[in-house]
């Protein structure tokens, strides 16, 4: 029987679940990077800066850049050839150089080379458009960081078939050598036992210990906050009571569900927060080898992720987490799910990168991240003021839903309103006749600008007033959209001068240029385009109905923008 042995390994993962780690990680970025482009030139539009003369503007291909060239928080001259937008030509050539390295990183082709490529390639696009980012991009990158200091291709990569086959030849030429034939080959193959085997694809490094810890740290730097709070502890537990009520991100059913059954939000939130306080810590306490029971606690911490994106409009953060769980599987699961146990398996040499200089960059990362955990919770003074992680890209800043969930949230509607027929110009309309409206966000989701995505003016009307939006989040094109809309109507903006209205001023602009030009051959133009924002407040706990969700606060937000 498998006894709970607290041996604490944190220092040690298996090497094929770094390689299966590694795959499935490229295989995420794949699709990351789809979804950044899923809605074409429109997607694009968010990544370049550069405005384009006049015969690309009378050519129509590109549209005109979302952001203005200063619009960013970082302002370092290294960030601003790191972050550098240019062109659209520029930004479609690094996604496919990104892409590229991504697919070398997947298959183990050089992976010490492909991965700090791409650990460059990925922070720079995210942060082009940062507006675009939520927290899911800061642990993939941080992840990414780690990967580069980990012997990641040692198994299941181009890189190991490659060593195995210059082993082979090597050994073919050396045959009749004694010595050789007692070399290290021989000792792997023929190793005794199958925990000698096993042996063999045990990693016990600095950045071994880098990545798990990193997985620890974004759960407990999290939970950490939320003891500040109350919505999180007993007798409160009312956060996800909030979290289901609030809009953003959540499944109507779920909202329903919670709504309907208050109580239950108590026990999912108990629930919630001894899953993120126990399972981390079991994967770290527990051994890597022999009798492991590590795995228990990533498969349960797996299953929390998926239950909460069965609720949550948030696919990258849960399926990321998911994939760094998978680093925690011990050796004794793969022993028993491969048939073939350590054969043909060779030690690989500590050399790649020059293992001094590797352990010098591990032993540095290692340190910053948790001196930079504790200097964001205050713990400590952070010397640097985080610069050295502002300058990498590389924090602790960990937050999700923490101290207490925020009972405001943000309500969007982008409507472009439709030239009648028979109007003279495009100002004029029937007076006795209310004008039709495009609504832009169905518009982009469904990718259909004509009569679909159109609503009346009483359809328009409703929506504008009504007092309980339904399934806010599965309005926007993406959780990426919701996610910068959100954003944009902090009063609070970095750089100052690129306020909300200036921004949605230069969004309005390439929206009417994307509604028109989709809409070509129809002389039905867009005239003007509609952002309309307005704050609400969720009721009380308990309170909530199908009627009365939501309180609004303070007046709308309107910005007008002229085709």
């Amino acid at each position: 029987a498998m006894t709970l042995r607290l041996r604490p390994q944190p220092h040690r993962v298996d090497a094929r679940s770094l390689a299966v780690f590694r795959i499935l990680l490229s295989v995420y970025i794949l699709h990351d990077l789809y979804r950044r482009l899923e809605h074409g030139r429109l997607s694009l539009a968010w990544y370049y800066s550069e405005e384009q003369d006049a015969d690309a503007a009378a050519d129509g291909y590109f549209l005109p850049p979302i952001l203005d060239p200063l619009d960013s928080p970082h302002g370092s001259p290294v960030h601003k050839v790191w972050f550098y937008r240019g062109s659209p030509q520029f930004q479609i050539f690094i996604f496919v150089v990104t892409a590229l390295f991504d697919v070398l990183f997947g298959i183990g082709f050089h992976c010490q080379i492909s991965s700090i490529m791409l650990w460059l390639l990925m922070n720079g696009l995210q942060n082009r458009s940062p507006h675009l980012a939520d927290g899911s991009d800061l642990y993939m990158r941080n992840m990414l960081l780690w990967c580069t200091v980990c012997p990641i291709g040692r198994v299941w990569s181009y890189d190991a078939l490659s060593k195995r086959r210059g082993m082979a030849r090597a050994a073919s030429i050396h045959k009749k050598d004694d010595d050789y034939n007692q070399g290290s080959i021989s000792n792997i193959r023929n190793a005794k036992g199958r925990n000698d085997q096993s042996k063999a694809f045990i990693i016990e490094s600095i950045g071994s210990l880098g990545c798990t810890l990193q997985i620890g740290l974004m759960y407990y730097g999290a939970v950490y906050r939320r003891f500040a709070g109350r919505m999180w502890m007993w007798p409160d537990l009312t956060a996800v009571y909030y979290v289901m009520n609030n809009g953003f991100a959540s499944r109507q059913w779920a909202a329903d569900l919670i709504r309907g059954h208050p109580q239950l939000s108590r026990y999912t939130t108990g629930a919630a927060m001894i899953a993120e306080l126990t399972c981390p810590a079991a994967c770290l306490l527990a051994p890597c080898d022999g009798k492991s029971w590590r795995h228990i606690f990533a498969i349960l911490l797996m299953l929390f992720h998926l239950s909460l994106f069965a609720c949550m409009r948030l696919f990258n953060w849960q399926f990321m987490s998911i994939l760094c769980c998978i680093i925690f599987i011990p050796t004794g699961v793969w022993d028993r799910l491969t048939a073939e146990v350590s054969k043909n398996q060779e030690e690989t040499s500590n050399k790649i990168l020059g293992g001094k200089v590797r352990k010098f960059f591990s032993s540095f990362f290692l340190f910053y991240m948790v001196y930079n955990f504790c200097g964001e919770r205050q713990w400590i003074a952070k010397h640097d003021n985080g610069d050295i992680g502002e300058f990498l890209r590389f924090n602790q800043n960990w937050l999700m839903y923490g101290p207490d969930v925020s009972r405001t949230t943000m309500a969007a509607l982008i409507t472009g309103k439709v030239q009648q027929s028979g109007s003279q110009n495009d100002s004029s309309t029937d007076s006795n006749v209310e004008p039709r409206r495009l609504d832009i966000l169905r518009a982009i989701r469904n990718n259909d600008w004509g009569s679909n995505s159109e609503i009346d003016h009483s359809t328009y009307m409703f929506m504008r007033h009504e007092e309980t939006p339904n399934d806010m989040a599965a309005r926007f094109p993406s959780w990426r959209w919701e996610v910068s809309l959100k954003d944009w109507v902090k009063e609070r903006v970095k750089p100052k001068k690129h306020t909300p209205a200036r921004r949605s001023q230069r969004l309005g602009h390439v929206l009417c240029a994307a509604a028109n030009d989709a809409r070509k051959g129809n002389p039905e133009k867009i005239i003007q385009v509609e952002l309309a924002f307005w704050s609400m407040r969720t009721v009380d706990f308990g309170r909530a109905t199908t009627e009365h969700r939501f309180d609004r606060l303070r007046d709308d937000l309107i910005i007008e923008v002229e085709c």
